[in-house]
This record gives structure tokens, C-alpha cells and sequence, in this order.
């Protein structure tokens, strides 16, 4: 079995949290193909950084794509 790579995210990681820490950052959309890894960035980005933020994880249910 092969070991699975990860891709490095580190730039963005730094962009997406200097987005977040911004004042003038009210919400944010984090929008992508299905696949591309959005779950796996947020998840990794907020492990890194759980001291920094208080992080409630939602997962939807019943939701359908239009």
C-alpha cells in the first residue's frame, strides 16, 4: 500500500487566516467543485489553528444542489 500525499496548503493557509482575522471580514463563502478538498482544508485549517479560533463544525443534512 502506498503512502498518501498531501498537498502543502500552507500559503493559503496563511491567506485564508489573515481573510478571517481582516475587521472588515463579515462572512465568508467557501465554495469549490465537489472533491477539490474544501472539507479536508477546512478541517486541517482549523486543526492547526485551534488555539486561535473556536471552531463549531456543521455538517448538512438533507440538502439538495440546484
Amino acid at each position: 500500500m502506498t503512502p498518501i500525499e498531501h498537498i502543502p496548503f500552507d500559503k493559503e493557509a496563511k491567506r485564508f487566516e489573515s481573510h478571517l482575522k481582516d475587521p472588515e471580514t463579515e462572512r465568508v463563502i467557501f465554495s469549490g467543485i465537489f472533491g477539490i478538498g474544501k472539507t479536508y482544508f477546512i478541517r486541517k485549517f482549523f486543526e492547526a489553528n485551534k488555539d486561535a479560533f473556536d471552531t463549531i463544525i456543521i455538517s448538512p443534512v438533507n440538502y439538495s444542489v440546484s
